[in-house]
């Protein structure tokens, strides 16, 4: 889960599924393309909203706002990303997630997973 704000000033991105490409570089696979789409929620349980997206895909979640699949400055959007089991990231493995929209630089996360976390546990990579 990726939390995603737009900066002070910054016009309003679209985040349909025809304008949205999310990217999932893993150290077993690579995963292009897997963007299923955006929906304004309110479901605070990410339990339940894994439930929802697929596996191995990702959606964005819009908090705060209107209907439509537009960030706008007012709402706070979350990526969900759904992987299968099989790849998870391992203790200190690196992951890499590309998000690429119609107007705009890529926005690109690099996290490392730390080493001694417990199973359904989680932590704030900041």
């Amino acid at each position: 889960v990726f939390p995603v704000k737009l900066s002070v000033g910054n016009a309003e991105v679209d985040l349909g599924s025809d304008s949205v490409v999310v990217s999932v570089y893993l150290p077993g696979s690579t995963l292009l393309d897997i963007y299923a789409g955006c929906i304004a929620t309110d479901v605070p349980d990410l339990d339940t909203i894994l439930g929802e997206i697929a596996i191995d895909s990702a959606e964005f979640r819009i908090y705060n706002g209107d209907t439509d699949t537009v960030l706008e400055s007012k709402e706070k959007a979350f990526l969900v990303v759904h992987l299968n089991n099989d790849k998870l990231l391992s203790e200190y493995e690196t992951a890499k997630i590309e998000v690429k929209t119609g107007r705009g630089a890529a926005l690109t996360v690099v996290r490392t997973a730390p080493g001694g976390m417990s199973p359904n546990s989680f932590v704030d990579l900041g």
